[in-house]
């Protein structure tokens, strides 16, 4: 018979237990930095004629161009022309900035993602001591 004792294992029961709520606003954070590293490299992609469309990338608004929601972010622009300028038409060739700034922003947000469980495992350790 092998016996096995974990030290401080009700603690650390406790602290998983915290664990969806922990995770939960850790993962919410790295959406929202996610989000602001979307528009921060996006924006000087943007075509500027007028700077409408530039401007509007990312705008928080009742259209829900920048929203957050629980495993989900959502980046864009309330201007109506702004998917024939990032897709093109027959008479104009597509400029894709925001399709290129959100590839640029990957390897960040895998950072901001990375901390955030780093985070809610130094947090659940810290609590079951």
């Amino acid at each position: 018979m092998i016996n096995i004792q974990i030290p401080n294992l009700p603690k650390f029961q406790a602290a998983l237990k915290k664990y969806p709520q922990l995770a939960g606003k850790e993962i919410k954070k790295a959406l929202e930095k996610s989000a602001y590293q979307i528009v921060r490299e996006t924006k000087p992609l943007t075509p500027v004629d007028t700077n409408t469309l530039r401007s509007s990338i990312g705008e928080v608004n009742k259209q829900g161009i920048f929203k957050i929601e629980k495993l989900k972010a959502t980046v864009g622009t309330r201007v109506k022309y702004a998917v024939y300028v990032h897709e093109g038409t027959r008479y104009m060739v597509n400029r894709p900035f925001l399709a290129t700034g959100a590839r640029q922003a990957v390897s960040k947000i895998q950072g901001f993602f990375k901390d955030a469980i780093n985070n809610v495992f130094n947090n659940i350790a810290r609590n079951s001591k």
